[in-house]
């Protein structure tokens, strides 16, 4: 509506101008300096013209950045639903490499149990107070010979082996995450 009200005021003040003989620049300037309100209706004319393309430009400013939180919204909506599949993703991995482990977990006891019989480990209740001579030194215990022997506990050595298996399955776990 403004950009029409510019153009009336334009062609119905300014028309003078393609009239005249003696040249368009000639007779607007002679318009144009006539008197104190034709300069002021000039200038009006030409602030409104000005306002108007001021007003377009906001218009597509405003409709650039609406476009723009559109697509931030969908990013963030795409995002979201990546990141939402990487965590299943790595649940379904990590979920997998604990029923591994829990597999394995009897077999490696088993292995213990070979290995301290076959490498002369002695497994012995370790957990029942043994007297102790003046002679031993503290901590350890008078019967355990000193032949090369070393004295663990069932729980203990279930224990290590049972960490050295979760360890090396969280190992393989963190490589099939990282492919």
């Amino acid at each position: 509506m403004l950009t029409g009200i510019a153009t009336w005021l334009l062609k119905g003040w300014l028309s003078r101008w393609a009239v005249t003989a003696e040249g368009e620049i000639k007779d607007g300037w002679r318009w144009l300096t006539a008197s104190p309100v034709h300069l002021l209706l000039a200038l009006c004319a030409i602030l409104a013209c000005y306002g108007a393309w001021e007003h377009r430009g906001r218009i597509r400013a405003q409709d650039r950045a609406e476009q723009c939180q559109q697509a931030s919204v969908a990013a963030k909506k795409a995002q979201d639903a990546l990141r939402a599949k990487e965590r299943a993703d790595y649940q379904e991995k990590a979920s997998h490499a604990q029923e591994v482990h829990t597999a394995r977990v009897p077999a490696v006891r088993a292995a213990n149990d070979a290995y301290a019989v076959t490498h002369r480990v002695r497994k012995d209740d370790l957990t029942t107070p043994v007297a102790v001579s003046s002679a031993t030194p503290a901590g350890v215990r008078a019967e355990v010979p000193s032949l090369g022997l070393v004295a663990v506990s069932d729980a203990d050595l279930q224990a290590c082996s049972a960490a050295t298996e979760y360890a090396v399955t969280l190992r393989e776990w963190a490589v099939s995450v990282s492919q």
